[in-house]
């Protein structure tokens, strides 16, 4: 038996990746802070588990290793997505999210390590395309949480070669989950309440608009992730559904990406 930890597994990418592992003959822990999708189910565990609390990461895993001494998989989707100025939102956002999608992962791959280690398991971190970006306007604070993964996955693949222990990171672009469908209310709260950018705001939303439109099915990620850890020999990186047009920004150098950038906003 092989045995899954999958964070951020109520809902979207996290959720098809876990129900995917199950089938393919994973026995699960489906770790969330919350939990809505039915259970019990056969070798699929919910794990009631707070990245953003030590406490909690560290509860959680007294259960994992009352059920298993050996975690194969370890695949960290959990996250949240602010949107905002850098000078109107509150700097207590940016705190929260980097504890969610950096600091989370890390106290999860902490505890997780000697059980993958004895699996000589791997380690699946989540960034986005937008970790390859240097900014987009009022979405700085998921960009810079999603560069430092880009750091840390990068720090931790390279101090974990010694253990044959794999660490893999994936960037995906839009998928359809309740994470990208939130992202749409928490733009129209912005254009209402911004004290400064409400007129750049509106002329945006068609650039979120498309984005938006281009979410693929989470299925491809968990398709993606089965894949890779059936793999013998796993890229360092996977990109999937990266939009065009944030390929060739990111592809421009500052000055002009400035000049992009300006004409939607």
């Amino acid at each position: 038996m092989q045995y899954a930890l999958i964070t951020g597994a109520n809902s979207g990418l996290g959720k098809a990746v876990a129900e995917t592992l199950l089938k393919d003959g994973f026995y699960v822990f489906a770790a969330d802070i919350r939990h809505t999708v039915p259970f019990p189910r056969p070798n699929f565990i919910p794990i009631t588990m707070d990245v953003s609390s030590s406490e909690s990461v560290t509860r959680a895993f007294v259960l994992i290793q009352a059920k298993t001494k050996t975690l194969d998989v370890v695949a960290n989707f959990a996250g949240v997505v602010v949107l905002g100025s850098l000078i109107e939102k509150d700097p207590e956002e940016m705190l929260r999210i980097i504890n969610i999608g950096l600091v989370g992962m890390m106290r999860v791959n902490q505890e997780a390590f000697p059980m993958v280690e004895r699996a000589h398991g791997r380690f699946i971190n989540v960034s986005s395309e937008y970790g390859l970006i240097p900014a987009v306007p009022f979405h700085s604070f998921y960009t810079a949480t999603k560069h430092a993964v880009e750091v840390y996955s990068d720090g931790l693949r390279k101090e974990l070669l010694p253990f044959d222990v794999r660490v893999i990171l994936i960037r995906p672009g839009a998928f359809k989950t309740d994470m990208q469908q939130g992202v749409q209310g928490q733009f129209d709260g912005l254009v209402k309440n911004s004290r400064h950018y409400s007129e750049a705001l509106k002329k945006m939303e068609r650039m979120m608009a498309a984005e938006l439109n281009r979410a693929k099915d989470p299925a491809l990620v968990a398709n993606l992730v089965l894949k890779i850890v059936h793999s013998k020999h796993p890229r360092r990186t996977y990109n999937i559904n990266h939009s065009l047009k944030m390929k060739l920004i990111r592809c421009l150098p500052l000055w002009l990406q400035d000049r992009v950038f300006s004409i939607f906003y």
